[in-house]
């Protein structure tokens, strides 16, 4: 039982990472995007969703800038 601590700290982690794999499956599922910036300044924003008029005018305002 000289590894008791580390099997703890392994299946802690390890549950930690299994938890954000099912989160980001579940947002997939359903649709949601992952992205935290959106669209605007993606160079695959074309292929993961649809790619508004919106977001076309925010990416080249931003670039103005």
């Amino acid at each position: 039982m000289d590894y008791l601590g580390t099997i703890v700290v392994a299946i802690i982690v390890f549950s930690l990472v299994l938890s954000v794999v099912i989160y980001m499956i579940k947002q997939h599922k359903n649709q949601k995007n992952s992205c935290c910036g959106g669209c605007a300044g993606c160079p695959m924003a074309n292929s993961c969703h649809k790619y508004d008029e919106t977001e076309k005018n925010k990416a080249s305002n931003n670039k103005k800038k």
